[in-house]
């Protein structure tokens, strides 16, 4: 239906023939060269599997590390408000499909698609590497550190004396002239 709507508000011609879209495609994209005019395809069900298996994935990984979730209180923009104010309750709209293909698996219970229990291994790994792994620690918590202290210094000269930001500007234009005339080469 989509290749019918392109075509026909097309000139004639313009358009590619519907067989020689999908003809060759297996890596889930195709582009055509043919006379002088480029034209593309892609098969969404590609992507589709892609993207579950990626998914899969991920959360295979996050379960697997036992990582710990915190509940924190929901902002609303600084407003207080209670969450069952502010909450849209979709539950009732998949509770009935939950219900009806909720079935066991040796040890997996299954509510609707989704597994509710699924025993994984614990991974375990040296203290070393989970620093390594951890880019917080030894990269932007040490650089936050050290512009913090340097924005510190910064707002020390920050005295609310116009005398003191006169001071500051005539030592810096001072300091650009310096350097200008130094390394002008005259």
């Amino acid at each position: 239906m989509a290749y019918k709507a392109v075509e026909g508000a097309l000139p004639a011609g313009l358009c590619p023939a519907f067989a020689s879209l999908f003809g060759k495609v297996w890596a889930g994209m195709s582009l055509n060269f043919g006379m002088g005019r480029v034209s593309g395809v892609w098969d969404p069900l590609w992507f589709i599997v892609a993207s579950v298996i990626l998914t899969s994935v991920v959360g295979l990984l996050v379960r697997a590390g036992g990582a710990k979730v915190r509940g924190v209180e929901t902002w609303y923009g600084g407003l207080e408000h209670l969450p069952a104010d502010t909450a849209y309750r979709g539950h009732s709209f998949y509770r009935p499909f939950k219900q009806i293909f909720t079935f066991h698996f040796k040890n997996i219970e299954f509510r609707g698609l989704y597994p509710t229990s699924f025993p994984l291994p614990k991974i375990s790994m040296p203290e070393w590497q989970r620093m390594f792994l951890n880019p917080d620690e030894w990269f932007y918590y040490p650089v936050g550190r050290f512009f913090m202290k340097l924005t510190r210094g910064v707002s020390r000269s920050h005295t609310g004396h116009p005398q003191m930001y006169l001071l500051w500007t005539v030592i810096g234009v001072i300091a650009l002239l310096f350097i200008l005339l130094r390394f002008s080469g005259s």
